[in-house]
């Protein structure tokens, strides 16, 4: 251990000494009492999930082979542990992945420890007299039993082979194809019949996601009913034939997962439905993802596993796309996934993770397995408790407006490979995303969300459900966005002519959403170039002009920024200023002749636009030839945040001097008259040292402060105005710190 973590640890001993902060708690004796939740009752006037923001998730995937298989489920148990953990709300596994219902179904097969007793009615009953709400959990598409018993429900590749998921391993479940009308009948008899013998809040419907291509007999149906002919068989982003099946499968894959939404909503008025919603974050094309499919959900949830940059990126998708908040992150205790069931995520992790959906207005639901014979371990839920007894404290500070200067525009559409080249036939075989490589769209979104992130500039995710919207914003960012629709290009073209700014790179607005590549983009007249070819050389240079050198430095027109990608060949059609040129290498690095044998370095200059500025009505646009957002390196993410400040109108909402393991969010609560800043310090080796002397500056949009506060205690902190910027510091950040700006 470090020497400045062990200075850490004692100034946190000294703390809690000092009943600065809470002291750690051994668990409960065997035999004692727990006390009943103090939070809202049931008949609260607040929504369930508006007044949970600590949930828990039971995973029972188990099968009943071993007669001793969750025969020790103990109720009683269960919920004491829940307790301890301070928990509001559950979600119970009536139907997992083994298709073996978990209450006693009369539709399907009953797992053996449930043929006997009616094990959901009694854990139910303890959980609503002790004030934690009920999700019910249902699994769809990938269950087991109905695919051992239904071979006509079952997906088929394009081999004309049986479908068995193969993403987490061979004895994954079956899956099933959504368009088997048998198939949705059963699942609408099931939920008929769960929702005639439960009474719970909220619904969790997991897997609705395309388990593969599939060619089976009911989709064959579809397509020659619907378009004619056969199921391609090539993938082919460049065919409008193969496109129109892709938009096919998402709408179909939309159509089953709002009819099983809606039939939850007749069956149960005023429940609430999530869908996994794990194939927005993780994308590929192959899942099925679409605006209409997140229609059919309620709030966002899902288990994703993803590093801190790329899950703070799909915390405000979620944030953006989820119609009630707060949305929801479901991670297990095991580490690093949920494959794991011994090795348990620290209390730091735990608590770092927590508060990083808190922060963007979202819930940590901590998901543990049982073990097969029915027990848990207790330890995991006194750490689970101390987390979210940290979170407590906050509640009621929660919510508001999600402030943003940038918006990242996702498309559920230009999930398309580079170059737009045929994919090979393997992609129709598998059941998880298709691996994406790093210039395409959605990671040049999260690789953008990074560089927006490490300077700490107010950013959002947003879809095409945001299009009216647009001027909420002052930047709209499209990372490579190559398909789009009519409704998309007259809507960006109207916020620019209104004032609004745009960065867009390579391939956006190439192509349409049916597939048909254009001569030209069909945004060229606001890039300011039309579209001429495409370099043949993977890795290229990014050349700054003399009038933009600044910018790029410590890079210069000598020793222009590396680039490893292709570029768009283009010219410019008006008065778009060039920023920077594209220079390639001596030779082609796809070949045998080099001019360095271990790398290729910038020689032949050319006088091709790699970055230009324009300007369309009262706004601007900035074009990238290639996908500037990949940079990877400090030196490269730093160009990118002054070229996107280029674009900005307005101070930002926020500044800081912070450190980029520190991320700030904003959010505005005009019925409370203040704004409230979250402070997240989660560094790569925890626990964290903390960092000292945070600089803040917030725009306060000709609002007049009265109070800054350190919540949720109310301490004052001292603040100044300059001009309409107010200034304060944030003397020190050991994991995560909110503060309130009361204004009138």
């Amino acid at each position: 251990m470090s020497k400045s973590r062990r200075d850490f640890f004692k100034k946190l001993a000294a703390l809690s000494a000092a009943g600065i902060v809470p002291v750690k708690v051994d668990g409960l004796l065997s035999g004692e009492s727990i006390p009943k939740q103090s939070g809202f009752t049931k008949e609260s006037e607040l929504k369930w999930y508006m007044r949970s923001y600590r949930r828990h998730f039971f995973d029972m995937h188990i099968p009943d082979w071993n007669p001793a298989f969750l025969s020790k489920l103990e109720p009683q148990t269960i919920v004491d542990n829940l307790l301890l953990e301070k928990v509001t709300a559950v979600a119970l596994m009536f139907l997992p992945h083994t298709g073996l219902a978990h209450y006693p179904s009369k539709i399907g097969k009953v797992h053996s420890a449930f043929e006997k007793r009616d094990f959901m009615k009694e854990i139910i009953n303890l959980c609503h007299s002790n004030h934690i709400d009920i999700v019910m959990y249902y699994c769809l598409l990938y269950t087991e039993w109905y695919w051992d018993m239904h071979p006509e429900a079952r997906t088929v590749d394009v081999d004309g082979n049986y479908q068995h998921a193969i993403g987490v391993g061979n004895r994954h479940a079956g899956t099933l194809c959504p368009n088997n009308p048998g198939y949705r009948k059963f699942v609408e008899d099931q939920l008929k019949e769960i929702s005639g013998m439960y009474d719970f809040e909220g619904v969790w419907l997991d897997m609705t996601w395309w388990p593969t291509v599939c060619y089976c007999e009911s989709c064959k149906k579809r397509y020659h009913e619907e378009i004619g002919g056969e199921i391609p068989q090539k993938i082919e982003w460049l065919d409008p034939v193969w496109v129109q099946f892709q938009r096919k499968r998402q709408a179909w894959l939309a159509e089953f997962g709002n009819q099983m939404t809606d039939s939850m909503k007749k069956l149960k008025p005023g429940v609430t439905v999530a869908h996994q919603s794990g194939q927005f974050a993780w994308g590929s094309w192959r899942l099925g993802a679409s605006n209409e499919l997140a229609r059919a959900t309620d709030w966002l949830s899902a288990d994703t596993y993803a590093d801190w940059p790329t899950q703070s990126y799909i915390n405000k998708l979620f944030y953006s796309m989820s119609r009630i908040k707060p949305w929801e992150h479901v991670m297990g205790w095991g580490y690093p996934w949920m494959k794991e069931t011994v090795v348990t995520r620290t209390e730091e992790d735990l608590r770092c993770r927590a508060f990083d959906a808190f922060m963007n207005d979202g819930v940590m639901t901590f998901l543990e397995a049982f073990d097969p014979e029915g027990t848990l371990n207790r330890d995991n839920y006194l750490r689970g408790g101390k987390v979210f007894a940290d979170i407590e404290k906050y509640e009621a500070f929660a919510g508001g407006e999600f402030l943003w200067d940038f918006a990242i525009y996702r498309s559920f559409d230009s999930e398309v490979p580079n170059r737009f080249e045929p994919s090979s036939r393997t992609e129709l075989l598998g059941d998880w995303p298709v691996s994406a490589g790093p210039t395409e769209h959605l990671p040049a979104s999260i690789a953008m969300a990074r560089i927006l992130k490490d300077n700490h500039f107010p950013f959002g995710v947003i879809t095409r459900k945001d299009l009216n919207d647009l001027g909420k914003y002052q930047v709209l960012i499209l990372p490579n966005v190559a398909m789009m629709s009519l409704e998309e290009v007259s809507a960006i073209r109207n916020y620019i002519a209104g004032g609004g700014s745009v960065y867009a790179s390579k391939y956006t607005s190439l192509l349409t959403t049916g597939g048909q590549r254009l001569n030209n983009f069909g945004l060229s007249d606001l890039f300011g170039v039309d579209y001429v070819g495409e370099t043949s050389e993977v890795v290229t240079y990014v050349r700054p002009t003399g009038q933009y050198k600044d910018l790029f430095d410590p890079f210069k027109e000598e020793y222009p920024s590396t680039l490893n990608d292709t570029q768009v060949i283009t010219r410019t059609n008006g008065t778009a200023e060039i920023i920077a040129f594209i220079t390639l290498p001596y030779t082609d690095p796809s070949g045998r002749k080099y001019a360095s044998i271990l790398s290729d370095p910038p020689g032949v200059d050319s006088q091709y636009p790699s970055l230009v500025l324009n300007r369309f009505g009262k706004g601007k646009i900035m074009y990238s030839a290639g996908p500037i957002e990949i940079w990877e390196y400090s030196t490269q993410r730093e160009i990118v945040g002054r070229l996107l400040k280029m674009l900005t109108s307005k101070p930002l909402f926020y500044e800081t001097d912070a450190p980029g393991t520190v991320e700030i969010t904003m959010f505005n609560q005009p019925d409370r008259s203040r704004f409230i800043l979250h402070f997240l310090n989660y560094q790569n080796q925890l626990p964290n040292i903390p960092v000292q002397n945070i600089h803040v500056k917030v725009n306060m949009d000709m609002k007049k402060p009265s109070q800054v506060l350190l919540l949720p205690d109310k301490k004052e902190i001292k603040f100044k105005m300059n001009g309409n910027t107010l200034e304060f510091v944030l003397t020190e950040l050991i994991d995560y710190a909110m503060t309130g700006i009361i204004y009138h």
